[in-house]
């Protein structure tokens, strides 16, 4: 049984094993008129329309109101895309639903391969951020994803699945080995019992060692930057400040100043460090944004040709996706940038 959430809740239901589940153990603790469900059709699969059908079926049999979303995409339809379009989904219908909460079934197993991924990817000037994997909790615009079952083995969520008598659906492309997250799936399947376990260990200890990171560079953060009247960043380099701070603090403010969602990588902007910290100088762009480095001054400025990609002003970073490890910097750059200046 799971711990009853304040208010609303909307679970997100593919029909397979994980988030089925998840529904019966919230349907044990939350009053129905409090609990949603709804099902994205990303139209990847010919018989995703059918399943979503069956998934609405067993909602109406339980008694849980149910609403299949379906993704008509623009553009080339692929795995990050359709991420992002899921969550953007399952957002405005939570949104219509009263919803705060959106509870979707990532498992302990879920959380392995996405670590596991992240450290095959991963190269030698890469950080521990990657490795922290999924939070419990994250922040999505206003909402918050709920992943209840994070700790939970997916073996076990069957068990209980059979032991009720209560049926899932098999995704068909479990049994495709060529996308990267199936293979390493399979790999981890044929391994010890214990390594996911292992592995979801190490994404704890990432966990933490982001959040210090993170309360650190936001101490830099408060002492040393601020909001120029022309809309640009600027930061003051402190002497003996270590270079994990200051690659971190290079790597917010270029997200903030460029209005990205994502960090640039080290090797775009490192040079950049490298300049600030013998005091020289240098002009770069990364990720749109001009970095200007003048001894121990580093300015951010939206490059001018992409002015007309958002607000002249800079953007708070962690609107989407933003897990608790980020919610120190997460304050203070929305304290030094000011939300009615943010897009």
């Amino acid at each position: 049984m799971l711990l009853k959430p304040s208010g609303k809740v909307l679970v997100a239901i593919s029909g397979g094993s994980d988030s089925t589940a998840l529904l019966h153990m919230l349907r044990e603790t939350i009053a129905p008129a409090d609990l949603f469900a709804a099902t994205v059709d990303h139209g990847l699969r010919p018989t995703a329309k059918d399943e979503a059908k069956q998934v609405s079926r067993w909602c109406a049999d339980l008694g849980v109101p149910h609403e299949t979303l379906t993704w008509r995409p623009k553009g080339n339809r692929n795995g990050e895309s359709a991420r992002l379009a899921r969550y953007a989904l399952l957002a405005d219908h939570a949104r219509k639903c009263g919803v705060k909460t959106i509870a979707v079934g990532h498992t302990l197993d879920d959380q392995a391969e996405t670590v596991f991924m992240r450290a095959l990817r991963s190269r030698t000037e890469s950080g521990t951020i990657g490795l922290s994997g999924m939070s419990e909790h994250t922040a999505y615009d206003e909402l918050t994803i709920w992943r209840p079952l994070i700790g939970q083995r997916r073996a076990a969520l069957r068990a209980f699945l059979q032991a009720e008598g209560i049926g899932w659906l098999d995704d068909p492309t479990n049994r495709e080995i060529m996308q990267e997250r199936i293979r390493i799936r399979h790999t981890l399947g044929h391994s010890p019992d214990n390594l996911a376990e292992k592995i979801a260990r190490m994404a704890e200890l990432g966990q933490r060692d982001r959040l210090w990171l993170s309360e650190r560079v936001a101490e830099v953060l408060i002492r040393c930057a601020q909001l120029k009247e022309d809309g640009s960043l600027e930061l003051t380099v402190e002497p003996d400040m270590p270079r994990r701070l200051l690659r971190e603090a290079f790597s917010l403010l270029i997200m903030s100043a460029g209005g990205s969602n994502h960090r640039p990588a080290l090797s775009k902007f490192g040079d950049c460090v490298d300049c600030a910290v013998s005091q020289g100088r240098m002009a770069k762009t990364v990720a749109r944004v001009l970095v200007t480095v003048s001894g121990r001054k580093a300015r951010f400025e939206r490059e001018a040709r992409h002015l007309g990609t958002g607000s002249v002003w800079p953007k708070v970073p962690f609107q989407r996706f933003r897990g608790a490890s980020d919610d120190p910097v997460f304050a203070v750059l929305s304290e030094l940038i000011g939300q009615t200046r943010s897009t």
